[in-house]
This record gives C-alpha cells, sequence and structure tokens, in this order.
C-alpha cells in the first residue's frame, strides 16, 4: 500500500531510462517523456549528445547534472539528471524540479528587483539631499550680503521710517535663515549625518537666553510668555545644548505662530534621577488656535501645515525635526490639543547631571601691546560684494588693517610679501581652495606662516563642515551668513591667544 501510493506520488515526477553504452534504450518507464525502446537517445534531444562521454566511464560511477531545461515533444521542463554506471550499461533518472525553478527564479527575480528599486530609492533619496544641500548653501551667500549691508546701514543716518523699513528687512532674513537651516536639518538628518554633542552647559541660562529671545513677541503680540522651572533640577548639565535650544525654539515659535492672545507657557521639571542620569520633561503649552483631532497623528510629517489660514507662514519642517531630533536623542513627544482652547507639546529627553556645578567666573584681561596697534587681517573672499561687505565689517571698528584677495595662489603670495596677523578663508574658491590654501599653509616651513590662525568662512553651516575644517587644520568656523558680533568676537579671541603664546 505505502509502495503504491509512493510510486502515484512520484510517478509524474521522475523517470528512468536504461541504456547500453552506445545510446540505445533498452527500457524506460515513459513517466515524463514518450520514449521508444531500440531508438537512440542521442536522437531525443542534443543534450544526451552532450553528455555520452559519461557511458565510459567505469562501473559504479556516477554523474549530477542540475537545472537541465529540456523541450521534447509536447513537454517543456527544467530537471535535475543523474547518470549511473554499471555493467549492464547506463541508468539515467530524470527528475522534474520545473515548479521548484520557476518558483526560486520568481523569488530571484523578485529579490533582484528588491535590491534594484532599494538602490534606485536610495540613490533618489541621496540626489534630493545632495540637492537641497547645494540649494540652501548657494542661498546662504546673498543672505550673507543682504543682512550685513541691513546691519551696516541701520547704524547709519537714516529716518525713523528708513529705519523701520531695515528692520523688516532683516526680520525677513532672519525668517529665511531659518527656513534654509531646516531644510538642511532635515537632509543632515535623512541622510545621517546629524552630530550629537554631550557637554556641560547651564539649563538656567538657556532658559534666561529664551526669555530674552522672545521679549519682542510679546510686545508685539498680546501674549504672555513664562518659564517656569523646576528648582530641584541641576543648574549645570551635560548634552546637546545646540539641539535641545532648537526643539525649544521651534515649539515656541510655532505656539507664538498660533497663539494671538493669551499665554504661552514653558515648564521644565525633573522626572527621575538615578546618580548621576537624569530625565526631564518639557512642556510647550499655549492658548492658541489648537488642532483638530483628526490632523494630530500628521502633524510631525514633514511639509505638512495643518491649518489652512493663509495668513500663517512656514514650510511644515518645524515639528517634523523637532520629531527626528528628539528621537535622535533617545527622547520621546506627545502632543494634547482642544480646538480653540490650545495645544501642548510634551517631550522627555535623558541628560547626565554635570559633576562640575560651580560657575566660571569670566576674567577680563587686558590685552597686550599698545591700545592703538591694529591688526592685520588677509581676506580670501572671491565673491565681489562679499567682498565690500567684510571689509566694511572690519573697518568699523577700527581696530584692524585688511588685504583682501580672490584665491587661495593669491593668499599663498600675499602670505610671502607680507606679515599678517590673520586669516579669514572663505572655503568655496577659484583656483585653490580654502581647504587646500589650509593645508599648504600648514605644512610651511616659515613658521610664521605655518602658525598664523585661521578662520573658516562657509555658508554650509553643519557641525560636520565645523569638524572639517578644524580638523586639516583652521583654527575657528563661522557660518553664513554670519553675525558681526560673532566674527568679531572670534578675530578678536584668536588675535589674542597669539600675543599671548609669542
Amino acid at each position: 500500500m505505502i509502495y503504491q501510493i509512493k510510486e502515484s506520488f512520484f510517478a509524474d515526477k521522475i523517470q528512468f531510462i536504461h541504456l547500453s553504452r552506445s545510446g540505445i534504450i533498452k527500457g524506460t518507464d515513459n513517466y515524463l517523456f514518450d520514449f521508444k525502446e531500440g531508438d537512440s537517445i542521442f536522437d531525443a534531444h542534443p543534450f544526451f549528445e552532450s553528455i555520452q562521454y559519461y557511458f565510459n566511464a567505469e562501473d559504479g560511477e556516477e554523474f549530477s547534472i542540475p537545472c537541465v531545461h529540456l523541450n521534447i515533444g509536447e513537454n517543456d521542463g527544467i530537471y535535475d539528471i543523474k547518470v549511473y554506471i554499471d555493467k549492464d550499461g547506463v541508468i539515467v533518472a530524470l527528475f522534474d524540479f520545473t515548479d521548484h525553478y520557476n518558483e526560486s527564479n520568481t523569488l530571484s527575480q523578485e529579490k533582484n528587483e528588491s535590491i534594484i528599486q532599494a538602490q534606485l530609492l536610495k540613490e533618489k533619496e541621496e540626489f534630493k539631499n545632495r540637492f537641497l544641500a547645494n540649494t540652501s548653501h548657494e542661498l546662504r551667500t546673498p543672505l550673507t550680503t543682504i543682512m550685513g549691508f541691513t546691519t551696516i546701514l541701520q547704524r547709519s543716518n537714516l529716518s525713523t521710517e528708513q529705519l523701520h523699513y531695515l528692520d523688516l528687512i532683516k526680520s525677513s532674513g532672519e525668517h529665511l535663515r531659518n527656513l534654509i537651516d531646516d531644510i538642511l536639518d532635515i537632509s543632515k538628518i535623512e541622510m545621517g549625518r546629524m552630530l550629537i554633542k554631550h557637554d556641560r552647559f547651564d539649563l538656567k541660562k538657556l532658559c534666561e537666553n529664551l526669555e530674552a529671545q522672545y521679549s519682542l513677541n510679546i510686545k508685539a503680540k498680546e501674549v504672555k510668555f513664562n518659564i517656569k522651572l523646576d528648582s530641584s533640577i541641576p543648574e549645570f548639565l551635560v548634552g546637546d545644548k545646540l539641539r535641545l535650544n532648537q526643539i525649544l525654539t521651534n515649539l515656541i515659535d510655532n505656539a507664538f505662530k498660533f497663539t494671538k492672545r493669551g499665554s504661552i507657557q514653558l515648564n521644565i521639571s525633573k522626572l527621575e534621577r538615578k546618580s548621576s542620569d537624569i530625565k526631564l520633561q518639557f512642556e510647550v503649552k499655549d492658548t492658541g488656535l489648537g488642532i483638530e483631532r483628526d490632523k494630530l497623528d500628521s502633524i510631525f510629517e514633514s511639509f505638512i501645515q495643518v491649518h489652512d489660514d493663509p495668513s500663517i507662514s512656514g514650510t511644515g519642517l518645524g515639528l517634523s525635526i523637532v520629531r527626528k531630533l528628539i528621537d535622535i536623542l533617545d527622547g520621546s513627544i506627545s502632543v494634547e490639543s482642544t480646538k480653540d482652547v490650545g495645544t501642548t507639546f510634551t517631550f522627555k529627553l535623558p541628560f547626565k547631571v554635570s559633576s562640575n556645578q560651580t560657575k566660571e567666573e569670566i576674567k577680563i584681561e587686558e590685552p597686550k601691546g599698545k591700545s592703538s596697534d591694529k591688526t592685520s587681517i588677509l581676506v580670501a573672499e572671491d565673491i565681489e560684494v562679499n567682498q565690500l561687505l567684510i571689509m566694511k565689517i572690519l573697518a568699523s571698528s577700527g581696530k584692524y588693517f585688511v588685504d583682501i584677495v580672490g584665491d587661495g595662489d593669491q593668499v599663498v603670495e600675499r602670505l610671502h610679501q607680507q606679515d599678517y596677523d590673520l586669516i579669514l578663508m572663505d572655503i568655496k574658491m577659484p583656483k585653490m581652495d580654502g581647504y587646500d590654501t589650509t593645508r599648504f599653509i600648514r605644512n610651511s616651513e616659515i613658521d610664521a606662516i605655518k602658525n598664523i590662525p585661521i578662520i573658516a568662512l562657509t555658508a554650509n553651516a553643519s557641525p560636520l563642515e565645523r569638524e572639517v575644517c578644524l580638523g586639516i587644520g583652521m583654527n575657528e568656523y563661522v557660518g553664513k551668513p554670519y553675525k558681526e558680533e560673532e566674527l568679531i568676537s572670534k578675530i578678536d579671541r584668536l588675535i589674542k591667544e597669539k600675543k599671548a603664546n609669542q
């Protein structure tokens, strides 16, 4: 009974053919192909001609040939074939694996197509992110000029009306810079290039800065802004202050955008502390427009805006960046909202408690040398309008002598002609760029050239770019569009350090 079931199950999958050493068919069960005794197997299909040399092998040998496509008569399939040699001739076994190979080929094809689609998607994403990064980079150059000359004009003798117009231009410029930063941040996060730092910072000071930052918003709108900081939280923590500030400003900006009157409250409380580990809860609560319940799930998606009011501007990137940054920082965020009542964003983040809870006193030292001494600065910048801007900024302070060149070759030439105290080095220049020029300077055999302080000026305002600049030997980094006070402060600090080491 078992034999009969087994025979019926395999009957249409296996065929045995008994051959003479010369290839004449001596017997067959014809389960797969209809062969006649006395015929030559070599006439049935060219494949059998290709294996006839096996027929001269010694008794007891056997050979396997997998995945053979045979099309004989009405039968067309894929077979594994075994050849057995014995004293009575040759036994050829045909195993029908058509379904198996077809399924395997289908799976392989689907897998290959999946790999190809994944690769295409990856290339598409990389292209999109490179495009966004490059576009943002190019936007920063003219924006630097606009905001720089706006600041210079604000110090000139203008009417109240003209100063008001400049305030509007500067406000729009700041808004545009924030949009560019959002685009860059999305690009960096999606490309996995967002660097997280763990530095000591003053949480109380961060809150004070936020209050000062939004003081103008309070005056311009009928909105109160208040920060409540849990007194049990240590003042100095270890974490990424820059990203925490970015999350908070995005949420507070969002609250001000949708709150016309009432209040905005930032509450910071301690959830738990174990040794040096501490988890904090941040709550940004407003009395604004609120969000409809069916739209709450989509507010953290990129380019999504839940309000159709044309008077409310934005790209829909702020909350998406907030969610992604909190994920990177191993935190969590939730939102509760009631239409026309208000919205509360709550997020939780882990930090370390700094072992040093002492405020560092800032010592103001008198600069060495005479007060009339001026610093000699070489500016490497190829765009004429930016040359004029830097010249105006440095000249307005009255502390610097300034020379300007347009490429790296000219930098090297000037350094061999004259002594300078510092170089402002644009990264993107014709001929020799800022990177190669810095490498050339640092490899110089002349100490006065080799050790000159260099500040990078770049429109690629990212932590990764900063690391690259410092890694090749630059001393500082200023991202475009830069603030005048930031640039002057870094110049003065490096000059002071240089003089102290002389």
